[in-house]
């Protein structure tokens, strides 16, 4: 199995391949476990569906492994063709990093990260919101999400925030009654 150690989260321009190689050694190992379970369970006599259904979690846990690594190789994949902008290029891998960091956080014990790399991953996690949030309002342009799609009255592609919007709905949520 692929570990933390194995991989290179603090250089930036490789940050995104190594998050991927730990998705797929992820995914390959939890298929791994669900096979090696239910071919146990069909050689200690239980038939193809009490076997199935032994392994049932495990089964739903690698089809989510598995989505969680296609997506975001999907997704790395898209961003040059789809992207021309190097800007906007790095602002939405910064957004793909987020989402692969947030997954081995949260599932942390399939990958074999020790509490001082959970910490590692998290300070990870702050350090590319830190690094997204300034391009939150151009991303969401970007990706197309109009502002009365999110019920925003602010940010727009040129920076432009609709002063006189912001304040008549304001005035409909006051503060105080």
């Amino acid at each position: 199995p692929l570990g933390m150690a194995d991989v290179d989260l603090d250089d930036p321009a490789t940050r995104s391949a190594s998050l991927l190689a730990l998705l797929k050694d992820r995914a390959r190992n939890v298929a791994h476990d669900l096979a090696d379970d239910f071919n146990a369970a069909t050689a200690a006599g239980a038939s193809f569906d009490e076997a199935l259904n032994s392994v049932a979690v495990q089964g739903w846990h690698a089809t989510e492994c598995h989505c969680m690594y296609y997506m975001a190789m999907q997704a790395l994949d898209a961003i040059p063709a789809s992207i021309s902008d190097p800007n906007a290029q790095a602002a939405v891998m910064g957004l793909i990093d987020l989402v692969m960091l947030q997954a081995i956080k949260e599932d942390g014990g399939n990958f074999g990260i020790d509490r001082a790399q959970l910490r590692r991953i998290g300070h990870l996690i702050n350090e590319t919101l830190d690094a997204v949030r300034p391009d939150a309002v151009a991303l969401s342009d970007a990706l197309g999400f109009a502002d009365h799609n999110l019920k925003s009255t602010l940010g727009r592609y040129d920076g432009n925030v609709r002063l006189t919007s912001t304040c008549s709905r304001a005035a409909h949520f006051p503060i105080q009654s």
